[in-house]
């Protein structure tokens, strides 16, 4: 004996377009199913099943044809942020435009100048004046440009400016007050000049003082003295603070006898004599050097 199940399936109104059938033995084994449906509307489902892939898609395919990713198909907006294509420039509007990559030759070039710096001396000694020089010429003629501002820097820092004059220059005064190495600059123009030599502060009957960047020298010359027989300090000048020797700088003078005069690391200048005694009427002349 076997039993039957029957699952019918009907639209809105009612009517039945299908149904199921289903046979089952008695020990509850299924022992097979059969589907009968309407013929017409069985044709109609066979008929959207066909159209299906074109009917209904996803959102990843929509994304995907919207990437365009090889530009293989043409894609019309209607509006872009509100505007209609007619507000866009097209491709053939822009033919009398520049492309991306052009090329022009210097005389269409306006305002393309040239710099040139120089200075009067290269080797320069302390404290004294150079005058630093700028021209601007037109790169596209070579002719000197009037009215020009040109700020001038010293060792890549703000220094003056000038403005050039009717032959395309102006001159900027320096007055060198550091040694070794200064560059000057404008645009993409720069000159160095060497400051060198000896400033000094003390020249008078007795004593010259001078220093440059690395030493001090001082020049003993006093036309009549005594040198005693113990150190005693000569007088009427002392080195400055910050140039004054680290250990005592001693000279050796011979006047008929041996003698010595010295600086101090205090500034002071003293002499005194090897032999014990006072040499009288003495002419001092020694010059002294060291690192400060």
């Amino acid at each position: 004996m076997v039993d039957f199940n029957v699952r019918t399936y009907s639209e809105d109104d009612g009517r039945i377009i299908g149904a199921e059938v289903t046979v089952i033995s008695t020990s509850g084994d299924n022992l097979g199913s059969i589907s009968v449906a309407n013929a017409e509307t069985l044709a109609e489902m066979q008929a959207q099943l066909a159209v299906i892939d074109e009917t209904y898609f996803t959102e990843e395919r929509l994304e995907e044809i919207l990437e365009n990713i090889n530009e293989s198909k043409e894609i019309n907006a209607t509006k872009l942020s509100g505007f209609v294509s007619s507000d866009f420039a097209k491709v053939s509007q822009l033919s009398a435009y520049a492309p991306a990559s052009h090329t022009h030759p210097v005389s269409q070039i306006i305002n393309l100048y040239d710099y040139q710096i120089t200075a009067s001396a290269y080797n320069v000694n302390i404290d004294s004046s150079v005058n630093i020089t700028v021209k601007v010429t037109n790169r596209a003629t070579g002719r000197p440009v009037t009215g020009v501002t040109v700020p001038v820097l010293k060792n890549n820092s703000t220094w003056k400016s000038g403005t050039t004059g009717v032959n395309g220059t102006f001159q900027l005064s320096y007055t060198a007050d550091t040694w070794g190495l200064t560059t000057f600059s404008a645009n993409n123009s720069q000159t160095q000049i060497n400051v060198k030599g000896w400033k000094t502060p003390t020249n008078n009957s007795d004593y010259t003082f001078s220093y440059n960047h690395e030493l001090c020298e001082l020049r003993i010359h006093i036309a009549s003295t005594i040198i005693t027989a113990n150190p005693e300090e000569f007088g009427g000048f002392v080195v400055p603070a910050g140039y004054r020797p680290a250990t005592p700088v001693v000279s050796h003078i011979f006047v008929g006898n041996r003698a010595i005069v010295q600086v101090n690391e205090n500034g002071k200048v003293s002499r005194y004599s090897y032999t014990g005694s006072a040499i009288t009427n003495v002419g001092v002349y020694a010059t002294l050097q060291w690192k400060y």
